[in-house]
C-alpha cells in the first residue's frame, strides 16, 4: 500500500540493534498511527500510546483496514492514520472450518530451524434461538534470526593533522554478532449469535497475544582514542595527533581525497600509571610484571604511544509483551431503517523487559583496514606496545579485566474499559442516504515502571588498590564467570577479522538478573562500583517497589489516569438525486466532539543539602593574587533552606476539548474515473512516557574563581561575597496538549479493469502544537523559597506541515495467451516533504530530550533538520501470477535515505538511513480442495543495511555501520476442511 513503511529498529535511538522484523509503522513519514483491533483500542503497556505491531500473531488476523483520513465516527487517535486489525468470526465462514497450518523457518546467518503452527476451527448452527456461531483460533510462531554488524564509534575530525584539510578517523569500529530469539503466542476466540428474524446479532470476542523476544549479542570494539570524544562538542575538531597516530615504527596513515581514514596501525596516547611500583596496584599479569606499562620520557622510555583498546561486550535482552482484549458487541436493526449498536471492551496489557551488558577489556596492536566494501581489523594477538599480556593474547581470561556494567529492567502495565453506542437512521431521499451518531466513554489507567541504564566501572587505570581484583580469572570472582565465544569464519563477509576466539563474560550468567548481581555485584563481592537493581544500596539506595523483573526508584514510576469522552454526528449523502449534470455525488459530513482528562501521579525532588564541607568557607588568592573563596563563602540561608533534598508528590489533572470535523466526497466522473476529495481535522494524544510528572531538581556549584561569571558578586577588594546559584531540571510534561492537524487528500482513480487500476492522490497536513523537546525557566517555590529552575522537558510547539504525493497502478495481463494470461503486476510510488517541522528530540521512555555519547540536543550543534523516519521517495513493485492451483508473488520495495535519530544513544551524532530496497516472494500451490504448500522467502538480495553520521551542519555524511540479517525461508503445508 502506498505511503506505509516500517520501523526495523528495536529503538529509534538505538542504531546498534536492527530488527530483522518490523517494530513499528509509519504512514506518510508520520509515527503517529492509531492501532485498532476489531475497530476498538489497543495498546502495549510501555511507554508508547499505540500498539507495538510484533505483539500480534499475524496468523490470527483475517484482514487489515487502513484509514489516512478520518471520518466523525472513527476514534480519534490517528493524525498519520488508522491501521484496524481484523480477527476472524465465526459468521465470516458459510459453514464448518478446519484449518491447520505448519510452517518450517531458516534463516541463513541463524542457522537455526524453527517452526510456527496455527490451527482454526469455526462452526455455525442454526437452533430454535436463532444462528449461533463458534471460533477458536491458535498460533505459535518461533524464530531465530541472525544479526551482524560493523559499527562505527563517533568520527573524529582532524583539521590540518595528518595533511592539509580535514580528516576523518573513526573513533572505534564494533564487529557486532546477535542472535534473536522471538517466540510469539496467539489465542482468538469468537461467539456469535444472530436472531431468527437476523434483526439482533450479538459478537463476544477474545484476544491474547504474547510476544516473548530475547537476545545474545557479542561484540568486539577497537577503539584508539574514542574516551576523549566523549562529551566534546558535536563540532570539536583535534589541531594535533595525541589521541591517534600510526603505532611507533609502521607507515603513515592513508587518506583518501575526501580526507576519510583508509588504513593504518593506529595507537593511543600513553596514560599516567603513577611512580615508582604504583603501577603493580593497578594490575598485573601471570608472571607478576604491572599490566600497564610505565614508560615515560624522563625516564628515557621513547614510545609514548600504547596499543589500542579491544572490548569485549556481552549483551543480553529478555522482553515479554502481553496484550489481552475483551469485546462483546450487539447489533439491533430496531427497524428497516434505524440500527443500534451497542459495545463494550476491557483491555489489559503488560510489559516486562531485563537488558544487561558486561564490557571486558584487553589490548592488542591493530591494524585498520577501511579501503575494501567493509572495514577489517587485524589484530596481533598477544602483542600490545606498552601492555603486558600473559602468554595466550585473546584466549587468555588473565588479559582482561571487567571495565563497565550496564543494567535496566521494566514492569509495566496498562487497562482500560471502553463503552460505545452508535445509531443508524437509513434516510428515505432521494439525497440524504443516513444519519449517524455516537458516544464513547474510554477510562484508562496505565503504570510504567521504567528503570534506569545504570553504568557503573569495575576495574580501571585509574585506582592503584585493584589488582587484586584486575584480572576476570581472579579468586574474588565465581567460577565461571568468563568464556571463550567464537565469531565463525563466514562472519558478515568473511573476512573482517584475523582473530575469532576472545574471552566474554559468561552469557548464561548474564541472562541472570540474580546470578550478575551475586558475581559482579559490589553488595556481593565488596569490589568494583555495581550496585545492580534491587540490591537497594549505592545509586538504587531508595528502592521502594519491586516487580517481575526489577526493582525501581520512586521517580522511575509513572502513573497515568485517562478519560476520554466523545460524541459524534454524521451525514452520509448521495444517490441518484445527487448530481452535477451526469456527474454523481456521495459522501459523508460530519464533527467528533472530544474530552481527555490525564490525572498524572508524580513528584518534584529537590537537591540534597549541603554537607559540612560544602558549608566550609576558605578564602585566599590564586597565583595571580586575585581573591578565592569556596562555595561556602556564598551559602545563604535560603539556599539551605531550598536545598534540603525533600520529595513533594504532585498529582497533575488536564483537561482537553477538541471538535474534529471531516468532510468526504466523491464523483464518479464516468462508470471509470473517480475523485474524491477528504478533509478533517485530527488528532493524537501525546505518548504516556511524555505526560511523566516527575522533576528532579539539581544545582550547578559555582566556579568562585572564574573571575566573567556575571552570577558571582564581588567586594570592591574582589572577593566573592555572592552568588546567584543556578538549577536545572528534566521532567515530562503532564500538561502537554494532543497534536491537532487539518488534513486535506484529492484524489483521481481510474478503474479500467476488472482487476486493473491507476490512481494518484495529492495529500497536505498542517500541524498545530506538535511535540518536541524544549527548554525554559520555571519558578518553583520549596520550603519558603521561591528559585528559578531551567527546565528541559516536552513542549507543544508551533505549527508545520508535511505533504506529498502517491500514484498507484494494478493489472493483470490476462490478454497473454495461457498460461501467461495470470501474470500481474503491482506498483505504487510515495512522495513526502517536510516543511518546518524540526526534529521531535524525545524519548518517551523518560519524557526527556535525547541524549548520547555525552550531548544533549539542545547543546549539540550539528542538527539534522528532519523528522526522524521521512524518505522522500518510496516505492513497491510486485509481480503476480494467479491461475489456477498457483498463486506467486515477488515483491520489491525502496525508499530513500531518511534520518534514523536526531542524536545516537551512543554517537551522539544525527544518523540516517542509505537507500535500501528489499526483495521477498512466496509461491503458493493448491494439490487438493483441501490441501496448499506455501514457500516463502525475504530478503532474499540479503540486503545490507548502510548507516551514516552527519558530521556537520551542513549535512555531510561519513560512514557510519553495516548490518547484514538473515535471508529466510519458509516452507509450510495448510490442511484445510
Amino acid at each position: 500500500m502506498p505511503g506505509i513503511t516500517v520501523i526495523r529498529f528495536a529503538g529509534t535511538d538505538d542504531t546498534s540493534h536492527f530488527s530483522a522484523e518490523p517494530s513499528g509503522v509509519i504512514v506518510r513519514g508520520l509515527s503517529q498511527v492509531r492501532s485498532e483491533f476489531n475497530g476498538r483500542d489497543v495498546f502495549s503497556a510501555n511507554s508508547s500510546r499505540g500498539l507495538s505491531w510484533q505483539d500480534i500473531s499475524p496468523e490470527l488476523l483475517g484482514g487489515i483496514d487502513t484509514y489516512k483520513n478520518q471520518t466523525a465516527d472513527l476514534i480519534e487517535g490517528g493524525i498519520a492514520g488508522t491501521v484496524n486489525l481484523r480477527t476472524r468470526v465465526p459468521f465470516d465462514s458459510p459453514g464448518q472450518l478446519i484449518s491447520l497450518s505448519v510452517k518450517g523457518s531458516y534463516g541463513d546467518i541463524a542457522e537455526e530451524p524453527t517452526a510456527d503452527i496455527s490451527g482454526i476451527y469455526s462452526n455455525r448452527w442454526m437452533t430454535g434461538i436463532g444462528e449461533v456461531g463458534l471460533m477458536v483460533n491458535g498460533a505459535y510462531s518461533h524464530a531465530i534470526t541472525g544479526s551482524q554488524g560493523i559499527q562505527f564509534e563517533r568520527i573524529g575530525i582532524f583539521d590540518n593533522v595528518f595533511g592539509p584539510g580535514l580528516q576523518y578517523i573513526p573513533s572505534g569500529i564494533f564487529l557486532r554478532d546477535n542472535e534473536y530469539d522471538r517466540k510469539r503466542y496467539g489465542v482468538a476466540a469468537a461467539f456469535q449469535w444472530k436472531s431468527l428474524d437476523e434483526t439482533m446479532q450479538v459478537t463476544g470476542q477474545y484476544n491474547r497475544s504474547q510476544y516473548d523476544n530475547s537476545w545474545r549479542e557479542h561484540s568486539i570494539f577497537s577503539s584508539a582514542f574514542n574516551p576523549d570524544l566523549y562529551g566534546r562538542p558535536s563540532d570539536y575538531r583535534y589541531t594535533d595527533n595525541s589521541q591517534v597516530a600510526p603505532l611507533q615504527g609502521t607507515a603513515p596513515f592513508a587518506f583518501d581525497s575526501d580526507g576519510d581514514f583508509l588504513s593504518g596501525w593506529w595507537s593511543a596516547p600513553r596514560p599516567y600509571v603513577g611512580e615508582g611500583n604504583d603501577n603493580l596496584g593497578l594490575g598485573v599479569n601471570e608472571a607478576g610484571q604491572a599490566f600497564y606499562n610505565r614508560c615515560y620520557a624522563w625516564e628515557g622510555c621513547t614510545n609514548a604511544r600504547r596499543a589500542p583498546q579491544v572490548d569485549t561486550a556481552a549483551n543480553a535482552l529478555s522482553n515479554k509483551q502481553i496484550t489481552q482484549d475483551f469485546g462483546l458487541n450487539f447489533r439491533w436493526d430496531v427497524t428497516d431503517r434505524l440500527r443500534v449498536t451497542l459495545d463494550g471492551q476491557y483491555v489489559d496489557a503488560s510489559v516486562s523487559n531485563y537488558n544487561a551488558s558486561v564490557l571486558a577489556r584487553t589490548y592488542a596492536n591493530t591494524f585498520v583496514d577501511l579501503s575494501g566494501d567493509y572495514p577489517r581489523l587485524q589484530f596481533s594477538s598477544g602483542t600490545a606496545d606498552n601492555i603486558n599480556l600473559s602468554p595466550g593474547g585473546f584466549t587468555n581470561a588473565s588479559n582482561y579485566h571487567y571495565y563497565a556494567i550496564t543494567d535496566h529492567t521494566e514492569d509495566s502495565e496498562g487497562e482500560e474499559i471502553a463503552l460505545r453506542l452508535d445509531a443508524e437512521y437509513a434516510v428515505d431521499s432521494s439525497w440524504l442516504d443516513a444519519i449517524k451518531v455516537g458516544a464513547r466513554y474510554a477510562d484508562r489507567d496505565q503504570t510504567v515502571r521504567w528503570g534506569a541504564y545504570n553504568w557503573a566501572n569495575i576495574a580501571n587505570t585509574w585506582t592503584y588498590s585493584q589488582a587484586p581484583y584486575f584480572n576476570i580469572n581472579r579468586p574474588v570472582y565465581p567460577g565461571g564467570s568468563n568464556a571463550i565465544h567464537t565469531f565463525g569464519q563466514d562472519f558478515f563477509a568473511g573476512n573482517q577479522t584475523n582473530q575469532h576466539s576472545f574471552v566474554f563474560y559468561n552469557m548464561d550468567r548474564l541472562v541472570d538478573r540474580e546470578t550478575l548481581a551475586s558475581t559482579l555485584g559490589r553488595p556481593a563481592l565488596g569490589v568494583g562500583e555495581y550496585y545492580p537493581v534491587c540490591s537497594g544500596a549505592g545509586y538504587r539506595a531508595g528502592e521502594t517497589v519491586t516487580g517481575d523483573y526489577g526493582c525501581y526508584l520512586p521517580s522511575e514510576i509513572h502513573r497515568v489516569s485517562e478519560r476520554t469522552a466523545a460524541a459524534y454526528a454524521m451525514a452520509k449523502f448521495g444517490g441518484d438525486g445527487l448530481a452535477i449534470g451526469s456527474v454523481k455525488i456521495s459522501g459523508n459530513i460530519g464533527v467528533r466532539l472530544v474530552w481527555t482528562e490525564d490525572a498524572t501521579v508524580g513528584a518534584t525532588t529537590f537537591a540534597n543539602p549541603f554537607n559540612a564541607t560544602d558549608l566550609t568557607c576558605v578564602r585566599g588568592v590564586d597565583g595571580a593574587g586575585n581573591p578565592t573563596a569556596t562555595a561556602g563563602c556564598v551559602i545563604t540561608p535560603a539556599e539551605i533552606a531550598f536545598n534540603n533534598g525533600a520529595t513533594v508528590a504532585d498529582t497533575t489533572r488536564v483537561n482537553h476539548f477538541h471538535a474534529l470535523p471531516s468532510f468526504n466526497i466523491k464523483f464518479d466522473l464516468t462508470d471509470k474515473l473517480v475523485s474524491r476529495f477528504a478533509y478533517s481535522r485530527a488528532m493524537s494524544r501525546p505518548d504516556i512516557g511524555l505526560l511523566r510528572n516527575f522533576l528532579n531538581v539539581n544545582r550547578l556549584s559555582p566556579n568562585l574563581s572564574d573571575r566573567t561569571d556575571p552570577n558571582v558578586t564581588r567586594d570592591a577588594a574582589g572577593n566573592p561575597i555572592a552568588y546567584d546559584w543556578q538549577y536545572t531540571g528534566t521532567s515530562g510534561n503532564p500538561g502537554l496538549k494532543p497534536i491537532t492537524a487539518d488534513q486535506v487528500d484529492l484524489t483521481l482513480e481510474y478503474y479500467f479493469a476488472r482487476a486493473g487500476s491507476l490512481t494518484f492522490t495529492g495529500f497536505y497536513k498542517q500541524f498545530y502544537d506538535y511535540i518536541q523537546a524544549g527548554q525554559f525557566n520555571l519558578t518553583i517555590a520549596n520550603n519558603g523559597v521561591t528559585e528559578q529552575v531551567r527546565l528541559n522537558r516536552p513542549v507543544n510547539g508551533e505549527g508545520a506541515s508535511i505533504y506529498g504525493a502517491e500514484a498507484s497502478f494494478q493489472t493483470f495481463f490476462d490478454f497473454l495467451p495461457g498460461p501467461f494470461d495470470g501474470l500481474g503486476v503491482q506498483a505504487n510510488y510515495t512522495y513526502v516533504k517536510n516543511d518546518g517541522i524540526e526534529t521531535v528530540n524525545l524519548t518517551n521512555e523518560t519524557g526527556a530530550g535525547t541524549a548520547g555519547g555525552g550531548i544533549s540536543y539542545e547543546s549539540s550543534t550539528v542538527k539534522a533538520n528532519a523528522l526522524e523516519g521521512v524518505s522522500e521517495h518510496s516505492f513497491n513493485l510486485v509481480g503476480m501470477y494467479e491461475k489456477g492451483k498457483v498463486s506467486a508473488r515477488v515483491a520489491y520495495n525502496w525508499r530513500s535515505k531518511y534520518l534514523v535519530t536526531a542524536i545516537d544513544c551512543c554517537v551522539g551524532l544525527p544518523i540516517w538511513q542509505g537507500p535500501t530496497g528489499y526483495l521477498d516472494a512466496s509461491l503458493r500451490v493448491r494439490a487438493t480442495k483441501e490441501m496448499e504448500f506455501v514457500i516463502e522467502g525475504s530478503n532474499l538480495l540479503g540486503t545490507d543495511t548502510v548507516l551514516y553520521q552527519q558530521v556537520d551542519s551542513t549535512g555531510l555524511l561519513k560512514a557510519a555501520s553495516w548490518f547484514k540479517n538473515d535471508r529466510r525461508f519458509q516452507v509450510g503445508l495448510r490442511l484445510t476442511f
